[in-house]
């Protein structure tokens, strides 16, 4: 991806090269996923994070988890929900979290996102701002669209200006909203925002996602295979895709059960549930086993840990979070020769080049109208 802010890049950077020689060396995690809340404002047809009856923590317990996490040995963090924001002391928390010394990431469906809780989050400190776009067009298996959202985002760019965070885009493919992936990610790419593109995976442990959001017949297949096909030449051309080329390619062979592929939660990043229960993954329950508990975070126990209990679990599952780790671990030169902003100044210097020959520049992707 090529960001607005390179600051925060040299910021993410930095950090992350840091938790990469602890990694190798003592083997901590590379970042931390910290579920504040499970409650949540919407009902979202492919969720399977939203719990209502799960209690949350006080504001002074997750400064507590949040010491915790950083004593050992993590420094990029994710929040996650059910809805962060329906706390009214998350700002608080993002606070602490940034005088600890995280960078702050915080994944939100924007719903409760005023100006004013903005600059809030803002002046707290938050790196980076995650957004759940589904759609250019209303989209009532989520709600998450720019028929509800579009005051957000405008705000979000507004504020981007004066605070400096970065804004990222997270779109889900699904099998509802597959027509308009297309105009919402041209969309997205002509507000100058990365795009991460997700894909609707079925909960291991659940039954309670909307089956018409899956991708089942042989026909809503062989359109997916299009969609991604579509996806792969825009981020070609240029589009500010998050996830490798290399991932779209391989959402195919998952979907005909052809993916050999390895999962490494547990080994690069952790997940802390509301009540500071350790959580390998979004998709996996909560274990009976508190982050105070456990003496340090060693990776290679975790992962064994993990694969004892739950078995080659990866083989149903390719979220874009563990793909893009497994990816950078096996491919690492192949992974940043595909990152959006390499490729960026390799067109450019190309078409410098054209021009100085006297040859015409090749044309990237075409920019939407906004609505």
């Amino acid at each position: 991806m090529y960001p607005f802010n390179w600051k925060k890049s040299v910021k993410v950077v930095r950090i992350l090269a840091w938790a990469y020689l602890r990694h190798r060396v003592k083997r901590t995690p590379l970042w931390g996923h910290l579920y504040v809340t499970r409650k949540c404002n919407l009902r979202c047809g492919y969720c399977f994070f939203r719990d209502p009856k799960k209690r949350d923590l006080s504001t002074d317990e997750i400064r507590a988890v949040l010491d915790r996490m950083h004593a050992m040995g993590i420094s990029f963090l994710a929040f996650h929900g059910g809805e962060p924001t329906i706390r009214k002391d998350f700002d608080a928390i993002v606070r602490h979290a940034h005088d600890v010394g995280f960078f702050t990431y915080l994944n939100t469906n924007g719903t409760m996102l005023t100006p004013e809780y903005i600059d809030r989050l803002g002046e707290a400190g938050v790196d980076l701002i995650n957004m759940s776009v589904d759609s250019v067009v209303e989209f009532e298996h989520s709600g998450k669209d720019l028929m509800h959202g579009k005051k957000v985002l405008e705000d979000l760019l507004e504020a981007r200006e004066r605070h400096g965070f970065e804004i990222t885009v997270n779109f889900v493919l699904n099998n509802r909203n597959i027509e308009v992936a297309r105009q919402t990610l041209e969309l997205m790419h002509s507000y100058r925002i990365p795009i991460s593109v997700g894909f609707i995976v079925k909960h291991l442990f659940h039954d309670e996602q909307e089956p018409s959001l899956f991708f089942r017949t042989e026909a809503e297949k062989r359109r997916l295979f299009e969609v991604l096909d579509e996806i792969i030449v825009m981020r070609r051309r240029g589009m500010n895709i998050i996830e490798p080329t290399r991932y779209f390619e391989d959402l195919k062979r998952f979907v005909n059960h052809e993916l050999e592929w390895e999962c490494m939660a547990g080994r690069d990043s952790i997940g802390i549930d509301t009540l500071g229960e350790l959580k390998f993954c979004g998709t996996l329950p909560t274990e009976d086993v508190s982050i105070f508990d456990l003496e340090r975070l060693d990776t290679r126990v975790l992962h064994r840990w993990r694969k004892d209990k739950y078995g080659n679990c990866h083989e149903r599952c390719v979220t874009n979070c563990r793909y893009v780790t497994y990816y950078y671990y096996k491919h690492p030169l192949r992974f940043v020769l595909e990152m959006a902003w390499f490729r960026r100044a390799v067109r450019s210097i190309r078409d410098r080049l054209s021009t100085l020959l006297g040859r015409p520049p090749r044309l990237g992707p075409s920019v939407p109208v906004r609505i």
